[in-house]
């Protein structure tokens, strides 16, 4: 495939993965900022915690998501052969550590970066989503 083609196939699976990122999010932020949830979250620390813990492994799930169909958009290319190289590889470009021992052919190097950004979004827009969220659990004065 040519490097274009290579560009919009990564940028159309980054702004899905990045859309489906968001969406999680904010179904995670509605079933929080439920009046039932938000009483009792504001009655008991534990509570706020275990809140926090639930939404933060989410958001994790969210992340193994998007590497999951990242991994499956490689095999479907022919890009790596076996899905468990191919979700090894697309967690570690997601999550920009890179370390799986498996380096792609030149050819697809655009695609794994491509991804790349799309895992730093995902954890900037996760980061800043659990900020907020560990705010709205500080017990009110």
């Amino acid at each position: 495939m040519p490097w274009l083609v290579h560009l919009l196939y990564g940028l159309a699976l980054l702004t899905c993965c990045i859309f489906v990122h968001v969406f999680g999010l904010i179904i995670i932020s509605r079933i929080i900022n439920h009046e039932n949830v938000d009483r009792l979250r504001n009655q008991s620390i534990l509570f706020a915690t275990v809140t926090f813990a639930l939404s933060a492994l989410s958001a994790a799930t969210l992340f193994f998501i998007q590497a999951l169909v990242w991994g499956l958009f490689y095999i479907r290319l022919h890009a790596i052969n076996d899905i468990e190289r191919a979700i090894s590889f697309s967690i570690g470009t997601f999550t920009t550590y890179g370390n799986s021992g498996f380096v792609l052919d030149n050819s697809w190097i655009l695609l794994s970066e491509i991804q790349a950004i799309n895992g730093v979004m995902a954890f900037g827009i996760t980061t800043a989503f659990l900020f907020n969220l560990s705010k709205r659990l500080q017990p009110k004065s």
